[in-house]
């Protein structure tokens, strides 16, 4: 009579193998609660588009303001500077160049025909390298890093729950090409 009972508990379904099993009497196991999604959040998310809109959000609250107004005021010294020294920097390569190949003697007659007659261009050709490496440093120097930005904003949402900051341009957007999706 085991053998038959055993042998039906393992053909009866699972539900039905439970209640075989179950000894008589026993109290049926708690209900577990289905789990909940959490509650949405309500608060609206204030996107910042870049440094001058992060400083233009933020000047209501005097010592974060304050931090967000340096960060747009750095970012647009060193833009300026970058492109000002880059494009002097060029300008002055370009004229020192045009100047060696005029500082040349064309005399046909003369004994130095041909070499040049003055170091200017070269000079100036040096002088506008050293300008726009040196723009560029001092752009790269002064230019605000990542983690002084993302301190802002994390200090701004920690004091303002109410209005949660996210700066949309710290995060590469992603680019799918049509050809990178596989079925």
């Amino acid at each position: 009579m085991r053998t038959i009972a055993i042998v039906l508990a393992a053909l009866l379904p699972v539900a039905t193998r439970a209640e075989v099993v179950a000894p008589a009497g026993a109290a049926p196991p708690p209900a577990v609660a289905a789990p909940t999604a959490p509650p949405p959040d309500l608060h609206a998310r204030i996107y910042v588009k870049d440094l001058d809109h992060l400083a233009e959000i933020l000047k209501g609250d005097p010592a974060i303001g304050a931090r967000a107004d340096d960060l747009a005021a750095r970012a647009g010294r060193a833009r300026s500077v970058f492109w000002a020294g880059g494009l002097v920097g060029m300008l002055l390569v370009g004229a020192g160049g045009m100047m060696t190949v005029n500082d040349v003697d064309s005399n046909l007659d003369s004994p130095t025909f041909g070499q040049r007659t003055s170091n200017r261009g070269p000079a100036l050709m040096v002088v506008g390298t050293v300008t726009a490496v040196v723009s560029v440093a001092y752009a790269m120097a002064q230019a605000p890093r990542r983690d002084e930005l993302v301190d802002v904003l994390n200090d701004w949402n920690a004091q303002h729950p109410e209005r949660q900051l996210d700066a949309a341009f710290l995060v590469p957007p992603v680019v799918v090409h049509e050809h990178d999706h596989h079925p």
